[in-house]
């Protein structure tokens, strides 16, 4: 009975703690550039209101694509065991990032798409893929961190 304890994985763990955790450690470096800006600019007066501004907006952001990946990983029960499971907690981060912005950038702009000609679309939509996947970087980033955390060892 004690054996069964030790392999049973924890699901519910994950499945919660990576959406809550998820956008705001991936919007933390862009609050601490944010922090520094102000810092720089030394406007004293407003510095913590644009600070959880920046936090609740970092946590929202992130939360689709954290609670996407928080599912996968449990549903694929990763473990980590070895290096090689920080590149799958990596690539399930990644690929939960581009998928939902990738969709979210092509809707936002489906209406100039049928305005356009094939080679504008075309070359808006690599630009596009490109930007997004640097962007989707972060996620993965974030996954490892929190896999680092949250997944099983054992």
């Amino acid at each position: 009975m004690n054996n069964n304890k030790e392999n049973k994985y924890p699901t519910l763990k994950v499945i919660m703690l990576y959406p809550l955790l998820g956008g705001i450690v991936g919007g933390l470096p862009v609050t601490l550039m944010v922090f520094i800006g102000m810092l720089i600019d030394q406007d004293w007066s407003s510095i913590l209101e644009i600070l959880w501004v920046i936090v609740a907006i970092t946590f929202l952001v992130g939360f689709i694509p954290s609670a996407l990946t928080g599912i996968l990983l449990a549903c694929y029960k990763v473990r980590i065991l070895d290096t090689a499971n920080y590149l799958k907690a990596f690539f399930i981060g990644w690929l939960s990032t581009f998928l939902p912005t990738m969709t979210l950038v092509i809707l936002a702009n489906i209406d100039a798409l049928f305005d356009w000609q094939i080679m504008d679309i075309m070359l808006v939509l690599v630009m596009s893929m490109v930007a997004v996947s640097i962007f989707a970087l972060l996620g993965g980033l974030t996954s490892v961190i929190l896999a680092k955390f949250i997944l099983p060892k054992s």
